[in-house]
């Protein structure tokens, strides 16, 4: 149970503002390894938190002002934890609430996450963010969802 626990802390924390993930990027490995399914495939905190910036701070009145989560079901295998959620978004006056399934696994020596796999309506969540945000090319995400779940179970 010892992840579940570290998955809701890492799941409670405020990440909008740079202040408010100092804390969220203290529970990432420094080569942790980000998979937005249809969307981003990154590595290193680094770039994960250019990423943030581009759709927090980068944005400021058109990115996310308000995101929470409403865990619906955790289950733990080993140092990998499995969640079902609902995420809730607010950009300007607009609140939108779809669902995700998550994968963490995190490193058994340090308790830090070295994986994290966001499975998502790709198309809501363009559609979230409307002209913010290009579609991706229906064939690269194609070859993404074939290739990505056995290339990352292997190393799973």
């Amino acid at each position: 149970m010892r992840y579940i626990e570290l998955a809701r802390t890492f799941y409670d924390l405020p990440r909008i503002t740079a202040e408010d993930r100092i804390q969220l990027f203290a529970m990432l490995h420094e080569d942790v390894h980000y998979v937005g399914l249809g969307k981003d495939d990154i590595r290193g905190k680094s770039t994960l938190e250019a990423l943030y910036r581009k759709y927090h701070d980068d944005k400021q009145h058109e990115g996310v002002t308000k995101l929470t989560f409403d865990i619906r079901h955790i289950a733990e295998n080993g140092n990998c934890v499995l969640l079902d959620m609902r995420n809730t978004f607010v950009i300007g006056q607009e609140e939108f609430t779809m669902p995700f399934s998550i994968v963490l696994k995190f490193d058994e020596d340090s308790g830090l996450i070295t994986y994290w796999q966001e499975h998502y309506d790709i198309a809501a969540f363009y559609r979230l963010y409307g002209e913010v945000t290009s579609a991706p090319e229906p064939a690269k995400v194609a070859g993404q969802l074939a290739a990505a779940p056995s290339k990352e179970l292997e190393r799973i």
